[in-house]
């Protein structure tokens, strides 16, 4: 037998703190749900779902391989009349249909999917403690033989660990997706830009006959520095009843990261497409009535990637070269917002939709904008944005002193910013 490979503690606690929840359908538990829950379709009895669970608990922490998971699992199912075909109800429809929880292909696809995510998940914990030495993340397909033909095109795409592509684009991807992210630093992602990634491998053909040889042929391809292009498709879940739109290549309920911060990140991400979906004033509307709610405190309290924070109108992203009208903080930006102005409190921060909203503009450059709220208490906000225009973020954020000298040299010294 294979040695045991024991799986990062970050993977196996994600994997622990799952609850129960019985689904008789695979749709019935969903993307961010997926998360939270653990269930396995058709199954209805939750003494049998905690024994599944139990056992491949067991497998993360002590890294049995699946002949090894399923020879335990076994004498559990067969004492509770789970081994073999047995008829279950449709509690939605009534309906009486045939499921096999011993089937070996079903069985592959619980153990492969569920140790795969758990894995992800543990990764990304690790993402968010180590990004400031590996800033990078590299996408690779897997050892597979046949690949999606939309993860062959995401190989190479060499991004900021934070971006949120990653988010939405997680590894795996769908059903026996082994694509990976690899963490990468500064110094091999300048090397990695100048020489290439190596390509998944082209098959050799034999110069006489024509056929393959065996071997791969890997040369190097342009790493993909700016996101990849989407193909967005829609998807109805008729389980539920709700439409969603997930990027080509992703299979329906994976469009989501596992993982405490990647479902952070995930939340950020729907919020600001919704925000940039919609006309500016319902948008101000949207991230005034956000900014009164648990999760921006939250999130305020513990912060971690990016958040919404603010909406600018379409005239003032566009005379600053952003082609998005949603403002991001990062937790980079609140960290250093604790060290220069620690006198801030949460109520100070809630208040930037208001004072990015009804505060004065000034341009300060090509890419940045001061806001300016001259009343009591006053504030002053800085927005910048990125290079490509694709994000606009809040770089600076203080109180307006009384004093009106105080004030213009206030002033000043954000023009430096």
């Amino acid at each position: 037998m294979t040695p045991p490979v024991p799986i990062p503690k970050e993977a196996v606690a994600y994997f622990a703190a799952k609850k129960l929840k019985i689904g008789f359908d695979h749709r019935d538990v969903w993307n961010e749900e997926h998360q939270t829950s653990f269930t396995v379709a058709k199954v209805t009895e939750l003494d049998v779902l905690a024994d599944v669970q139990t056992s491949l608990l067991s497998t993360l922490q002590e890294g049995f391989t699946f002949d090894q998971w399923r020879a335990r699992l076994r004498p559990e199912l067969e004492k509770k009349g789970w081994w073999g075909s047995r008829e279950v109800v449709d509690p939605e429809t009534g309906e009486i249909a045939q499921t096999d929880l011993s089937s070996p292909g079903r069985l592959r696809t619980i153990y492969q999917t569920n140790l795969r995510t758990a894995y992800s998940a543990g990764q990304w914990e690790r993402i968010r403690r180590t990004k400031r030495v590996l800033p990078y993340l590299l996408r690779t397909v897997g050892p597979s033989i046949h690949h999606r033909e939309e993860h062959l095109a995401w190989h190479g795409t060499l991004l900021p660990a934070d971006d949120p592509w990653w988010v939405s684009h997680p590894c795996p991807g769908g059903y026996g997706c082994r694509c990976n992210n690899r963490q990468v630093g500064q110094r091999e992602y300048e090397k990695l830009v100048k020489n290439g990634v190596p390509s998944p491998g082209v098959q050799e053909l034999d110069a006489k006959t024509g056929l393959p040889t065996g071997r791969l042929i890997r040369r190097p391809i342009p790493a993909q520095t700016t996101p990849p292009k989407d193909v967005l498709i829609e998807w109805k879940n008729r389980r539920t009843g709700k439409t969603e739109l997930i990027p080509k290549g992703i299979t329906p309920g994976f469009a989501v990261a596992p993982g405490a911060a990647a479902r952070k990140a995930s939340l950020a991400r729907v919020l600001t497409d919704k925000l940039d979906s919609v006309a500016e004033p319902l948008a101000k509307s949207i991230i005034s009535r956000w900014a009164q709610g648990d999760t921006l405190r939250a999130w305020l309290d513990k912060p971690e990637g990016t958040m919404p924070i603010a909406v600018l109108k379409d005239a003032q992203a566009e005379a600053i070269g952003a082609t998005t009208h949603v403002v991001q903080i990062s937790a980079e930006t609140m960290a250093k917002q604790v060290g220069r102005h620690p006198e801030l409190t949460t109520a100070d921060y809630l208040s930037i939709p208001r004072v990015v909203d009804l505060g004065r503009s000034v341009r300060d450059t090509d890419r940045s904008m001061l806001f300016v709220l001259d009343e009591e208490p006053g504030y002053v906000a800085v927005v910048k944005s990125t290079m490509t225009g694709a994000g606009l973020f809040l770089t600076s954020y203080r109180r307006l002193s009384r004093d009106a000298a105080k004030r213009v040299r206030t002033l000043r010294q954000l023009l430096k910013e």
